[in-house]
């Protein structure tokens, strides 16, 4: 993980450079590098779709009635038409389980991206905590059985859920209208990008469901707590 960290590190620098050349050609560059989702230690697996069968909400380990599609720290439960009575039971034993974080129901399903069709009920985060690992990274997290010859990543790293650190992803930013060392406080997220590159080409991006984050710069603090340098122009 730590040489994968690096190797990351040096292409990054790789980018940069060649970045800074073209400026100093006169080329205006807006220079935005993203990570993937982050990371919490997995220490242990959870079959949900044999508790809910435990729990009689699910007829057997491989029936059609009830489906548990599992994705990594995260589940996400469909329910066949018939048997769509079931749905609040599902939810709300899910949601009484030690081992979940949070149960996201039919109606909430947008509220973290998902779409409630096609049978979709039920969406999963699994338990989760801010405990460091072994080697001092904060964060662990339970994950769903994977599906046969998948591995489950104990002790590695997964996806899925909505663990503190799995919901840090790091966005690194530099041109006109981000200050060199600066921080901003305010939480963004993937949709904010696709406006942030229009504003600084110029084009429109009103009624997108992001925003420009060239306007939150104002917002901005030095990475050691001084006051951030302007934007540029």
């Amino acid at each position: 993980h730590l040489a994968a960290l690096v190797e990351a590190d040096r292409h990054a620098g790789m980018v940069i450079d060649a970045v800074n050349r073209l400026r100093d050609d006169g080329d205006d560059v807006l220079l935005a590098i993203g990570s993937d989702h982050g990371h919490q230690t997995v220490t242990g697996t959870v079959d949900v779709g044999a508790e809910l069968v435990t729990a009689r909400l699910k007829a057997s380990a491989d029936s059609l009635d009830v489906v548990v599609a599992p994705n990594g720290t995260g589940a996400l439960v469909y329910v066949d038409p018939e048997h769509w009575h079931r749905v609040d039971d599902i939810a709300g034993f899910l949601a009484s389980r030690p081992w979940v974080d949070r149960a996201i129901a039919t109606a909430d399903l947008p509220t973290v991206g998902q779409d409630p069709r096609h049978g979709l009920a039920v969406a999963v985060s699994m338990g989760s905590n801010r405990e460091p690992n072994g080697f001092g990274v904060a964060g662990t997290s339970l994950v769903a059985v994977p599906r046969p010859g998948k591995s489950a990543g104990i002790g590695c790293g997964q996806h899925g859920g909505l663990g503190a650190y799995e919901q840090a992803p790091l966005l690194l930013a530099s041109g006109p209208g981000f200050g060199a060392g600066t921080v901003s406080p305010a939480a963004t997220s993937l949709v904010d990008i696709a406006p942030t590159l229009l504003a600084h080409l110029g084009l429109p991006h009103d009624g997108m469901d992001g925003r420009a984050l060239q306007a939150a710069a104002s917002g901005m603090t030095g990475v050691n707590g001084q006051p951030a340098r302007k934007p540029a122009s």
